[in-house]
């Protein structure tokens, strides 16, 4: 029983961070200067934004595309014929299931 109130205080403290996480890694997204994005989803600094109808906001859980796809929130996708396959940083998925990433390779080939 000793040990019952600090782990409540530990756990409120950490939901209190990754609550806050989300919310900057959100608020960062809408204030990007930047072209349009289509709907869909995208990786960015490491968590999942998803952009529908012209708004902005953190992805809460996880969602399932119109080609049958299921995007996790780790940045997963798996495909309606249970390939596997991971989002890397500034990856877009559509609402289509086609993945592209806007962000110029650093390493052109």
């Amino acid at each position: 029983m000793k040990h019952f109130l600090p782990i409540t205080v530990l756990l409120l403290l950490l939901a209190t961070f990754g609550t806050y996480h989300a919310s900057v890694q959100w608020a960062e997204a809408v204030n990007q200067p930047s072209t349009p994005v289509a709907d869909g989803i995208k990786m960015q600094k490491g968590s999942m934004i998803v952009y529908k109808n012209g708004k902005v906001s953190a992805m809460t859980a996880e969602m399932v595309l119109e080609d049958g796809s299921r995007v996790m929130m780790d940045g997963t996708v798996i495909r309606k014929s249970g390939t596997k396959l991971r989002l890397k940083e500034g990856d877009h998925i559509d609402m289509n299931g086609r993945i592209t990433n806007p962000t110029p390779s650093k390493n052109p080939r």
